[in-house]
């Protein structure tokens, strides 16, 4: 008797285990807003309709980071508008909160900064600073045209090689 008080106690226990593996396993994952050049110190602080989701103090570098999980106060829902205050100040981005998400810029995140543009996470934001150099093609020379009399027979001229010049080594 003893041994069937045994293995239905350890079904009980393989049971509860896969149980709760499963719950874990059902959760959502949060949304990760962060982002970069802020002033250190400054706080960040993410909201849905008014209620605080989570807020973040700006660190040395500029950077914060706030994880808006789907069991927050602020109560998100996959397409829910997220919106953000630095230093109580309301700030025009917004982002769509979805869970697992993060912002669509995975390089500059959340532009918040004294120079984003106010829009909303529907496209990705590149600021200015991050902009690409392009080269500026060197003008070259083209051949001049010469005049020729109407009866004379066309050539086509032979390019000339360009003349060098030899820089000495020192």
């Amino acid at each position: 008797m003893p041994r069937t008080h045994l293995a239905i106690a350890m079904v009980a226990v393989a049971l509860s285990l896969f149980a709760s593996g499963g719950q874990a396993l059902a959760q959502t994952p949060p949304y990760t807003a962060y982002g970069m050049g802020l002033r250190a110190g400054d706080v960040v602080t993410a909201s849905i309709e008014g209620v605080e989701c989570g807020h973040a103090a700006v660190s040395a570098a500029g950077n914060w980071k706030i994880s808006i999980p789907a069991e927050a106060l602020c109560h998100p829902s996959e397409g829910a508008t997220v919106h953000f205050a630095v230093n109580s100040k309301e700030h025009p981005t917004t982002v769509r909160w979805s869970g697992g998400g993060a912002p669509l810029n995975p390089r500059v995140g959340v532009a918040l900064g004294a120079g984003a543009t106010p829009t909303t996470a529907t496209a990705a934001k590149t600021p200015a600073a991050m902009a690409t150099a392009t080269a500026t093609p060197k003008a070259t020379a083209t051949p001049k045209a010469s005049t020729t009399p109407k009866d004379a027979p066309t050539r086509t001229p032979t390019p000339k090689a360009k003349a060098t010049t030899r820089i000495p080594f020192r």
